[in-house]
């Protein structure tokens, strides 16, 4: 007995040795760090376990260190906060080639040899590759025919809305509507990535619960509680390869093998399982069934798929891959757009002054078309050239335009996703890093940091659009989907998609807050993105509406 609890104490000793040594890592590197619950096993994680949002929490350490670069641990894994937007840019941008790498996610395949790599996570020459193939599938003629798209889905929300104002209890009432915009907007977003992505209309739509659908509700179902579940899986499997990284291989296989043989249940396996076989059915069939005969992203990417092997390919790409960016546009298109358009909506209803001034210039725009805000307007346009016409004049409107940018400073969606690794050892302000670093971005901080006034003279936790007119130095210091090379490569589409909406609903309905949740504020999680939990607005139709200001 002694001598077999003699080795536990031994190996238990050698391990808080070698967890606590690497816990030195900054202090050896001459960089300040945090000491908060800092914990031999979980770093500074715990102190993120009851609400989940690390975000706030690297905002308040740039505070309180009084510094704009320091470090932090998850588990023994030294990150890198970097709170200055000179610094992301020589980052993302100057010295881009030193950082061309992403911090690794837990469970992730190795971006250097697995063959089911993105744009996304992949690293290097491979990103290079990746980038150039997808690039692609966002040309101008692609957009145009997003807007198209866009248009449809955009007139089917307005319909939706009204139907379901028509049809609610409260319609006889003195009781006004209430609707969950974020909720609404995520079929949106869903239905477009499906029908301009992959070719997927209402026609292929099912009730979500077979396991081997393709049609919109499976893909959209599946999104939701993926996403929705995004803090269960930080908290148990994902928590795991965080606290013990030299296990991430064999934790990832485990994972996958409790996937496959259904002892758990993942929604982004179900989704990635059925992309795979859209795009061996495209293989055999030459794309000329009646999914993919259409012009979607999918057949760009099916012209750009070459045989090989991932090592020593330098253009194109390979099956696998292209399943792995049909998942890419589903997964970062659902979750985006619809949060930042729920953001927005959850702003504009807060601020009635704001509301009014965008809804002026809605107007404005209309009697300058001659056009008349009603549902005949929006389904009666039918040529294309209009509707993309239209589309580019929307995107183009100053103010809108102001709304949507001070929307995602004070709410930057995709802020926390945003990370690099160095290449090779490299020199960052006065700290010299060593390669392989792992770095992430304080883009809370950056957006309220108005020591230099780059914000205006209007309070920094507010939403003041009026910032972001004939401010360069607003712009140049804003984060929206990224930074330099590596922005997201659909920025635009999604911009265009969240002004489409916000345009055609504030033409249509009186939106105003809920008084149901007008006093608990908004709630968020932290997942891939940060996104709002609900965002529940009353919706009024324009013949119904009331002041402005009031309140229901």
């Amino acid at each position: 007995v002694f001598f077999p609890t003699a080795l536990i104490l031994l190996m238990a000793l050698v391990f808080y040795y070698y967890r606590m040594k690497r816990l030195r890592y900054f202090a050896d590197h001459g960089i300040p760090f945090v000491r908060e619950k800092l914990n031999f096993l979980f770093g500074n994680l715990l102190v993120a376990r009851r609400d989940g949002l690390l975000y706030k929490h690297l905002s308040r350490w740039t505070r309180e260190l009084g510094c704009p670069v320091y470090g932090y641990f998850e588990g023994p894994t030294p990150v890198l906060v970097v709170a200055d937007a000179a610094l992301m840019r020589q980052i993302c941008v100057t010295d881009f080639d030193k950082y061309n790498a992403k911090k690794l996610f837990p469970l992730q395949l190795n971006p250097e040899s697995s063959p089911k790599i993105h744009t996304f996570i992949a690293n290097g020459e491979r990103w290079r590759r990746q980038r150039r193939a997808f690039s692609h599938a966002f040309s101008e003629k692609r957009i145009n025919a997003s807007y198209l798209v866009l248009y449809r889905e955009t007139v089917k929300f307005l319909a939706d809305l009204s139907e379901r104002i028509e049809a609610a209890p409260e319609r006889n009432t003195t009781r006004d509507t209430v609707v969950d915009i974020y909720h609404a907007v995520q079929q949106v977003t869903c239905r477009f990535i499906c029908s301009w992505g992959l070719g997927i209309d209402d026609g292929d739509a099912d009730d979500g619960s077979s396991h081997e659908g393709t049609g919109q509700n499976f893909f959209f179902q599946r999104l939701r509680r993926f996403f929705y579940n995004m803090e269960y899986f930080t908290k148990t499997p994902v928590l795991a390869a965080l606290l013990f990284p030299e296990w991430n291989t064999a934790l990832r296989r485990l994972f996958i093998w409790m996937i496959n043989h259904n002892i758990i249940s993942h929604a982004l396996g179900g989704i990635e399982a059925n992309l795979a076989k859209m795009v061996s059915s495209y293989v055999r069939t030459g794309g000329n069934d009646s999914r993919t005969a259409k012009t979607t992203t999918l057949d760009v990417l099916m012209e750009q798929r070459v045989e090989g092997e991932v090592q020593g390919l330098s253009k194109g790409l390979i099956e696998e891959e292209v399943v792995q960016h049909c998942l890419l546009l589903i997964m970062s298109g659902f979750e985006t757009t619809s949060a930042t358009t729920g953001f927005a909506v959850y702003q504009l209803a807060n601020n009635p002054a704001v509301r009014e001034k965008l809804r002026g210039e809605i107007q404005d725009y209309l009697r300058e078309r001659g056009m008349t805000a009603g549902d005949d307007t929006w389904s009666s346009m039918s040529h294309e050239w209009d509707i993309v016409q239209l589309c580019k004049d929307i995107d183009a409107l100053p103010y809108l335009d102001a709304v949507l940018r001070e929307t995602l400073r004070l709410h930057p969606v995709a802020g926390t996703a945003i990370y690099r690794k160095t290449r090779v050892p490299v020199k960052l302000g006065r700290y010299n890093l060593p390669a392989n670093l792992n770095i992430v971005f304080d883009v809370e901080t950056m957006h309220r940091d108005n020591s230099d006034g780059r914000w205006g003279s209007w309070p920094v936790d507010e939403f003041f659009p009026e910032r972001h007119e004939c401010r360069p130095m607003a712009a140049q210091n804003l984060v929206m989907f990224g930074v330099g090379p590596r922005t997201c490569i659909g920025v635009r589409v999604g911009q265009v998609a969240t002004k489409l909406l916000l345009f055609a609903l504030l033409s249509e309905f009186e939106v105003v807050p809920a008084k149901t949740c007008g006093g608990a504020g908004l709630k968020v999680r932290q997942g891939a993105a940060v996104t709002p939990k609900k965002v529940k607005v009353v919706v009024r139709p324009r013949s119904r509406s009331v002041s402005a200001d009031e309140n229901p």
